[in-house]
């Protein structure tokens, strides 16, 4: 104990902190319970790719609309064709010499043909229908009960130039490879056929 001149003196004892009340649990709020919406796991990623089903609308086909097609394309309209006239069919009777398929009366040589020829040959009154395409003349008569679009389709170019039609239709088909024995000769001005060694439909040299 300190002294202050030979006296004893006391210090006063320092006071305690006062003591904390323990909190009790009743007081405090339980955490709120998550329902069941916040118990599901999130969407997947597949699952935010679905496509909402639909109801088809009647009359609806398959076919592509105008609006999503190329311009200046047409759709090409398939008929039923009568038993024995498939492609392979064709192809059989293209490899048959015998089959005669640029016509009957044609001379064994391809010919000029002029427009005004050309014009005749419509496919009417027993005449064969020739066509053009590229500058070349096919008789196409053989070829129509073949024809996938139909006969009166076909028939359009009968006695004029296919170009315009068959690009509309069915630009990716080898016209050339299916109808090479069809080809009667070329077609040519009035001023060529003057020039030729004889009138009418003149053999090609």
């Amino acid at each position: 104990m300190p002294t202050v001149d030979g006296q004893k003196t006391t210090v006063p004892r320092p006071a305690s902190p006062p003591r904390l009340k323990p909190p009790t649990f009743s007081n405090m709020a339980a955490p709120p319970r998550p329902g069941n919406g916040a118990l599901r796991p999130p969407p997947s990623a597949a699952s935010s790719l679905r496509v909402p089903v639909t109801k088809l609308l009647p009359n609806t086909s398959m076919a592509p609309t105008s609006s999503i097609m190329p311009p200046g394309k047409q759709v090409s309209r398939k008929v039923i064709l009568e038993p024995g006239h498939s492609p392979l069919d064709w192809a059989a009777l293209t490899s048959n010499p015998n089959s005669q398929l640029r016509g009957k009366d044609a001379p064994d040589n391809l010919i000029r043909v002029t427009p005004a020829q050309l014009k005749q040959q419509n496919g009417r009154k027993g005449r064969d229908a020739w066509t053009v395409y590229q500058g070349k003349v096919y008789n196409i008569t053989p070829y129509v009960p073949f024809h996938p679009g139909g006969k009166g389709e076909i028939l359009r170019g009968s006695g004029k130039s296919s170009d315009k039609l068959f690009m509309e239709v069915h630009p990716w088909v080898n016209w050339d490879g299916m109808l090479s024995e069809c080809m009667v000769g070329i077609l040519v001005n009035d001023e060529e056929m003057a020039d030729s060694k004889s009138g009418g439909l003149d053999d090609m040299d």
